[in-house]
């Protein structure tokens, strides 16, 4: 929940789903960016990142930090970032920088 209050706070509405197939759905609704958890059942949040992208929409994939993962990530245009570790100052930056406009 912190997460989705720190969206809120950077003037984002999150939409929140609990499954790929949730999530893939949501992107026929063109939001602004996905933020997506690595792991959603037998898919994974790549899965999902993939598919906004090819939509053009903004992709931000998260979970442990994995070099791997992380690599991936890159390959397909997502950002790829640990919750563990992210700040909300990081997280607003971010954001600021994939979608605009947002409110300073």
């Amino acid at each position: 929940m912190t997460l989705v209050s720190w969206l809120r706070e950077s003037g984002c509405e999150p939409a929140l789903t609990t499954s790929f197939s949730d999530g893939r759905d949501q992107l026929d609704t063109g939001p602004a960016i996905v933020m997506a958890q690595v792991r959603l059942g037998a898919y994974n949040g790549l899965h999902l990142a993939l598919r906004a992208r090819a939509k053009g929409i903004p992709a931000i994939v998260l979970g442990d930090a994995d070099p791997a993962t992380e690599r991936e990530a890159r390959q397909v245009g997502a950002a790829y970032l640990s919750p563990f570790d992210l700040e909300k100052a990081e997280l607003q930056s971010l954001l600021r920088a994939t979608v605009t406009p947002l409110p300073d």
